[in-house]
């Protein structure tokens, strides 16, 4: 799938200062792209990465998740839901590991801790964090991810 260039710069990056491809001086946090079609999960997500000093970007659906983490020149994390405006995260992963081999991905399982049979699909260096997780958990899962 070709993936059109982001119409504009990400209004998260411009209200802080910062500029695409470039790490402020003394800035320490990573650069995060969120994926979820759930505003509520998406609020939680985001304000738990901000207060760790993180520079996180959202997206409701998986084309503009694909364009946000394409249009940075620098993207440490994605953060994909099971599902993402239409599209299965699964789906949104395997899209963005052709594009973006190297970027780690965290797949959040909204389906109450039952494996669904797509996660089979799921490339093994995809950790699963299942919802309901707490902040402290996704602290963690990030963590482990961004050493």
């Amino acid at each position: 799938m070709a993936v059109p260039p982001l119409p504009a710069t990400p209004r998260c990056l411009r209200a802080q200062g910062f500029t695409i491809g470039v790490r402020p001086p003394g800035f320490v946090g990573r650069y995060i792209v969120v994926a979820d079609e759930h505003k509520a999960i998406v609020g939680l997500v985001v304000e738990t990465l901000l207060n760790e000093g993180h520079a996180v970007f959202h997206a409701y659906d998986g084309l503009s998740a694909t364009q946000l983490a394409l249009s940075l020149k620098i993207c440490d994390l994605v953060i994909t839901n099971t599902r993402v405006g239409g599209v299965a995260g699964i789906d949104l992963i395997h899209e963005l590991r052709e594009h973006l081999p190297r970027v780690p991905i965290l797949y959040l399982a909204n389906d109450g801790g039952a494996p669904s049979p797509r996660e089979q699909n799921l490339p093994h260096n995809v950790p699963i964090l299942r919802e309901p997780f707490t902040p402290d958990q996704l602290r963690a899962a990030v963590r482990y991810l961004l050493p």
